[in-house]
């Protein structure tokens, strides 16, 4: 079975606009017929937009096979986290400690959060034929968690690609900006068979 596995799902639409999933569907990465032949799975932290998301859900579940969301940050343990919802600019809300001027005028809650390697772990074990497809967009954490999904033993026979919106952006002007850098070059050397796209 084909799984789409969405860590930082925001909107499914704003505005009449699509984005994240929908943009992936508009771009035929499913196929052609309803219901596709995928399971996906999305997971968004933000409460706030988990619930604007569930106004859409039942329209959108049916064009798959299979449709799970939670709301949950993707990172790299489970528990607990604090998240930086931010008021001005939603779609830079994170789970970071750093300040960064993306993310301004935010409020702290805390919400349950995700491991990323229990998450493919259990879709491999209950599928040990699955092909996995991931849409990695969390604001920073990406450094955290791609490193705990390629600790998977043989990671690139399920994992055929991964969709990641980079966010070394956030640390241009601290002294650890090099060591950012330095942690992307080093995930992507990784990956070996694993398709990396640059995702905006």
């Amino acid at each position: 079975m084909n799984y789409f596995l969405d860590f930082g799902t925001h909107y499914f639409e704003s505005n009449g606009c699509p984005n994240g999933l929908l943009a992936h569907e508009r771009n035929g990465l499913f196929g052609s017929e309803q219901p596709y032949d995928w399971i996906v799975k999305t997971f968004e932290g933000s409460k706030q937009i988990y619930e604007i998301n569930k106004l859409h859900t039942p329209r959108i579940a049916k064009k798959f096979k299979g449709f799970e969301d939670y709301n949950a940050a993707v990172l790299d343990h489970d528990g607990k986290v604090s998240f930086r919802y931010s008021v001005t600019n939603q779609a830079g809300s994170n789970c970071l400690t750093h300040d960064f001027t993306e993310v301004s005028n935010y409020k702290v809650n805390e919400v349950p959060c995700a491991d990323a390697k229990r998450i493919v772990q259990e879709v491999i074990k209950n599928d040990p034929e699955a092909r996995i497809i991931i849409k990695c967009d969390i604001e920073g954490s990406e450094f955290k968690v791609l490193p705990r999904i390629l600790e998977i033993e043989n990671v690139e026979k399920y994992i055929i690609e991964i969709f990641i919106e980079w966010h070394e952006r956030f640390w241009e002007k601290d002294p650890s900006y090099t060591k950012i850098l330095e942690s992307k070059k080093s995930i992507l050397n990784s990956m070996k068979t694993i398709i990396a796209h640059d995702w905006e």
